[in-house]
């Protein structure tokens, strides 16, 4: 369909299915000729301006014999762009430039071969399609890619094409070695050590994208691919000479223009996610200190930066010119089968510093009395003591009248900015309490300051336990089960075929079950699948309690269950029974597809609704022991 037309009759579902068939991809669309774009590809204005100045994009020298200096630049673009380049970084160029040359091969290929490899099932060797989101985003994206995971497992090297096997396995080796690199000067530039994030495994699992961006027709209405941040820790990107790639710095569009022989790096959102903690007050290295636990399972997710490091939105823009070619690796957990999941423990808010008399603390060097030792705060007066290794009794003591510091200048203070420093230490010493004895650290957990392995197992679970989404109401009717069950579906956690996905488990397609139109996310089954919303038709003919248009789950699942929304208490809890029921019943429905290849009647759903409820509220509910079941048939509302 073109870009203009009658919203009456225009069908995106269908347009879409119908795209997706021909299983020739945006390249198919480009070869045909097509001067006008298919409607589902036009993409909404971005707010957003374009740079209008050129923005430097930082080069890093990995071959510079200077580390610190390196490490420097990359902890400061990490921080602030989120993206940095390297060059020297010991891939070959001959590597970097056969690898391109490879995807490229792949996507010219012809439409017949190229459909061999066309699929929507993400565990097969190697995936080609185009627009994993095709189905969900709201728009489609002017690209095609193929994708495959190198590691830790990479596929047998006879299940890739041939046109580029050899080049994609040779580039990926290349890329896990730089990947070691670049953890560690991470792990540097995070002041931890050099190997700290390579021991998470952090550079165990890796996918290689091959990315074509065939020449558009009308570049100005789509994007080649749309706005995101990257989910994984890591990114490397390859690009070819045409570009595109902008990233989003201070509201404004920034280009990355090609650099030859570079590589394009970006942080992640698995190497940014910040710790919610009860304090920011840290000591003794000036850095937040943590537990990182570990489990030999899956892991969706780990904090490993604490919000230093930034995960930048980014997308890239589609061009008359092309195909513009890309490779990308992602280094990633959900990559990685065997790739731990780790719960980080925040201590910063757990332990406090007693500071005793100060006599074990360096006054200037060390952190105590702000989130930063004060040698930083305060350089210049640091460089004006006679000794910057005084400890806090050296210059601080506690009297009955307050707190009386004895400095030893070198020479006398200037009037002026010098003074005002002196008065701002005192001020930010004042606030903290200086006692007598010994340092010691007392745990928030007890109420004796005493740290127990018992007292943080409990921390750790509290952090653990899944929190918010929809209130499930305490319905004693309800069996406990059922009320399980609508837990899970508002946590969306239940293991609808995009939730397996998302944990590793290779299916034959993401589709849903009933409809087998979209793919099957919690939200669908319940809320926007057909078959689904004709059960909710049947059960409103009987009684009028399910939203039919309700474009939440929470909009089925809380429903009436509000205190003021039915005076009737009674009437309350049945329509609450039935918002469980409806959950329950569906769910149940959608397994028998699954498992025993029934058919999926929504009539047979509305009648064990209405069937269960009335047991429920009959045999658990004491204002339902005398109701009849033609009451509860004909006149619910009697209640």
């Amino acid at each position: 369909m073109p870009a203009t037309g009658d919203d009456t009759c225009y069908d995106r579902q269908a347009e879409l299915k119908a795209f997706d068939e021909t299983k020739a991809g945006v390249k198919g669309l480009a070869d045909a000729g097509i001067r006008e774009l298919p409607r589902i590809f036009i993409h909404q204005p971005e707010p957003l301006p374009v740079s209008s100045t050129p923005f430097p994009i930082p080069i890093v020298d990995l071959g510079s014999p200077d580390r610190a200096s390196t490490v420097e630049k990359i902890r400061e673009a990490s921080e602030t762009l989120g993206f940095f380049q390297v060059v020297n970084h010991g891939i070959p160029v001959s590597v970097m430039d056969g690898v391109v040359e490879g995807v490229r091969r792949f996507h010219d290929q012809d439409v017949e071969v190229r459909k061999r490899f066309y699929t929507r099932d993400p565990s097969k060797p190697l995936v080609y399609h185009s627009n994993y989101d095709l189905y969900s985003s709201p728009a489609a994206s002017w690209r095609d890619s193929f994708y495959s995971f190198m590691a830790p497992t990479p596929p047998p090297p006879e299940e890739l094409p041939e046109v580029c096997r050899d080049l994609q396995i040779e580039y990926s080796n290349e890329v896990m070695k730089l990947g070691r690199v670049l953890f560690g000067l991470l792990s540097e530039a995070l002041k931890l050590n050099t190997n700290h994030l390579e021991d998470m495994d952090l550079d165990k699992g890796l996918a290689f994208f091959g990315h074509c961006y065939p020449a558009c027709p009308q570049p100005e209405l789509t994007m080649g691919g749309p706005k995101h941040t990257d989910y994984g820790f890591l990114t490397v990107l390859l690009q070819d000479e045409i570009g595109g790639l902008q990233i989003n710095y201070n509201n404004e569009w920034v280009d990355v223009p090609p650099t030859p022989g570079a590589l394009v790096i970006n942080i992640g959102d698995l190497l940014q996610v910040p710790v919610s903690s009860p304090g920011h007050h840290t000591f003794a290295n000036g850095r937040h200190a943590m537990i990182y636990v570990s489990h030999d399972e899956r892991g969706t997710g780990a904090i490993i930066s604490n919000d230093k490091l930034k995960s930048v939105e980014h997308r890239v823009l589609a061009n008359k010119k092309g195909p513009r070619v890309s490779v990308a690796c992602f280094f990633s957990t959900s990559i990685a089968p065997l790739t731990r999941r780790f719960l980080v423990i925040p201590l910063d808010g757990l332990f406090s510093r007693l500071l005793g008399s100060g006599n074990g603390i360096k006054f200037w060097k060390e952190v105590w009395c702000d989130s930063k030792p004060l040698l930083d705060c305060f350089p210049r007066l640091a460089a004006l003591d006679a000794n910057q290794d005084c400890t806090i009794a050296d210059r601080v003591k506690q009297t009955e009248n307050g707190l009386i510091f004895t400095w030893n200048w070198r020479r006398t203070p200037r009037d002026g900015r010098e003074i005002q420093m002196i008065k701002r230490i005192e001020e930010r010493c004042e606030r903290i309490p200086i006692g007598q004895g010994e340092e010691k650290w007392h745990w928030e957990l007890d109420k004796d300051g005493v740290f127990s392995v018992a007292s943080l197992r409990l921390a750790m679970d509290d952090m653990s336990l899944p929190r918010g989404g929809p209130r499930i109401s305490e319905n004693k009717s309800v069996p406990i089960k059922v009320k399980i069950t609508s837990w899970r579906a508002a946590r969306d956690s239940l293991p609808t075929k995009i939730n397996l996905i998302r944990r590793g488990v290779a299916l034959g397609d993401d589709l849903c079950p009933l409809c087998k139109y979209q793919p099957e996310s919690v939200k669908h089954l319940f809320v926007e699948c057909d078959r689904t919303k004709a059960a909710r038709g049947a059960i409103n003919n009987w009684w009028r309690v399910l939203a039919t248009n309700a474009n939440e789950l929470n909009g089925i699942l809380l429903g009436d269950d509000d205190e003021g929304s039915d005076n009737n208490k009674k009437l309350r809890l049945a329509k609450n029974a039935i918002f469980h029921a409806y959950i329950w019943a569906i769910w149940k429905g959608r397994n028998e597809v699954v498992f025993n290849g029934t058919s999926f009647n929504p009539l047979l759903i509305a009648n064990l609704v209405q069937s269960e409820t009335y047991f429920w509220v009959k045999n658990r509910c004491a204002f339902g022991k005398n109701l009849s079941w033609l009451e509860w048939r004909c006149n619910p509302e009697s209640l």
